[in-house]
């Protein structure tokens, strides 16, 4: 199935509203990478990072893995159905400007500005999508790339979960 960056983009923009879960991957509840785990894999048939093929049943990569996901090519403007990856937050970009994601549990899945839309001090990647190479039969285990996102996961969800317990009491108390 031959599938555009313009396809990737309105999909995603239909789940503009669905709630915030973390570690969810389901329209019903999901966090950033269940959304783009949901996207790409369920609906459009592509194995993800680390040969993940969306079975429903488990959460789908992390953000980090798709900053060095070997079927994304790293560009510097966003186009629709680009990936903009930091190391704890991934969306999908609709235009050059703007993308779609489970931001949190305070706004759900919205379309934001990709400049602001990141965790603070982490550097954005926009990754474009080999949709041929990622939606081909041809990614049998793990890549390198994958290895090291794992080596480093306990790391970025430690930080993750850290941030977002700050922000929850910076908010609490105002």
């Amino acid at each position: 199935m031959a599938v555009s960056g313009a396809d990737i983009a309105a999909y995603a923009r239909t789940f503009v509203g669905s709630p915030y879960v973390w570690a969810g991957w389901e329209p019903s509840g999901w966090d950033c990478s269940g959304f783009v785990g949901y996207v790409l894999g369920k609906h459009f048939g592509m194995k993800l990072p680390g040969g993940f093929v969306w079975s429903g049943k488990v959460h789908p990569p992390v953000a980090a893995m798709y900053k060095t996901w070997t079927k994304a090519n790293t560009v510097s403007v966003a186009q629709a159905g680009d990936l903009c990856c930091w190391i704890t937050h991934i969306g999908i970009a609709i235009d050059d400007n703007r993308m779609v994601s489970a931001l949190g549990r305070q706004w759900g899945t919205i379309v934001s500005p990709i400049a602001s839309s990141g965790p603070p001090g982490e550097p954005l990647s926009i990754r474009r999508i080999n949709t041929l190479a990622a939606g081909a039969d041809v990614v049998t285990s793990p890549r390198a790339g994958c290895t090291v996102g794992l080596i480093f996961l306990p790391y970025f969800i430690v930080k993750g979960v850290v941030l977002r317990v700050w922000n929850r009491g910076a908010e609490e108390s105002r």
